[in-house]
């Protein structure tokens, strides 16, 4: 048998960091280029995961790019998720809190919230390079960051037809509805996990 954790991570807007006094603009060469796996950086600057060589306790890295939208905005994963099986409300309390539990004040410290099914296929679908940044951060500072986005389950925000709260399966990349219950961790047969 194999046990699972059932966590939190979030979803993280990369507008919320952006200037408040610049004119929005739709023009596609007016964008910044990022794509999946660029890191953002607590003064909401962001760089590719090459370029991070050490851990700024000043401008430390605070989420990880998992999609770029049309717009210029981009989804991003917040490096840090819970460290034990939580039920949905104490995910929801993560949520809440976790700009003030990691230091994170000003513009960076607003925009974070649980992902929705939409939301958490994109991750998903660019789990690879968000996990080589995310390891990359482990590396350099193991308290600054989750070491990836590994086989365990995550909560989400999206509610199944019948009020329960779905959480998603890296490991496979399905979403399941569960009761918002503290029943965990879950345990699989390891034949499910290969």
């Amino acid at each position: 048998m194999s046990a699972f954790l059932i966590a939190a991570f979030l979803a993280y807007s990369l507008a919320a960091c952006a200037d408040p006094a610049a004119e929005p603009s739709t023009e596609s060469s007016d964008l910044p280029v990022h794509k999946a796996g660029d890191i953002i950086l607590a003064d909401g600057s962001v760089i590719e995961e090459e370029d991070l060589t050490s851990i700024d306790a000043n401008n430390f890295p605070i989420a990880v790019i998992a999609e770029i939208h049309e717009d210029g905005t981009a989804l991003g994963v917040g490096v840090h998720r819970s460290e034990d099986s939580i039920c949905w409300q104490e995910a929801e309390e993560f949520s809440n809190t976790y700009a003030k539990a990691h230091g994170l004040d000003g513009e960076c410290g607003a925009g974070w919230y649980m992902p929705d099914i939409s939301e958490v296929h994109s991750i998903y679908e660019n789990r690879e390079e968000i996990n080589r940044s995310l390891q990359k951060i482990y590396e350099l500072d193991s308290l600054a960051s989750m070491d990836g986005l590994d086989t365990n389950w995550y909560w989400l925000s999206t509610l199944s037809e019948t009020n329960e709260h779905y959480v998603w399966l890296f490991m496979d990349g399905e979403s399941r509805p569960m009761w918002e219950s503290c029943w965990f961790p879950l345990s699989f047969p390891t034949e499910a996990v290969s």
